[in-house]
């Protein structure tokens, strides 16, 4: 019987070899990754209500 081997085998392979460096990064990686989605947000927000001010101003005109 042959032995199915998922496309994503290595990489958990992978993922189990680096484990332990990846719990020690773990922390770092998710602040950073908070600190970046909360920019970004404020970027896509900041981006929208400039989109949305210029477009209510060009409808007036």
């Amino acid at each position: 019987m042959p032995v199915q081997v998922r496309p994503s085998a290595p990489f958990f392979r992978f993922f189990e070899r680096k484990g332990c460096e990846i719990n020690i990064l773990q922390p770092f990686l998710f602040s950073c990754l908070r600190i970046f989605h909360k920019k970004l947000y404020l970027l896509f927000s900041l981006t929208l209500s400039v989109s949305d001010t210029f477009l209510t101003t060009s409808k007036d005109f």
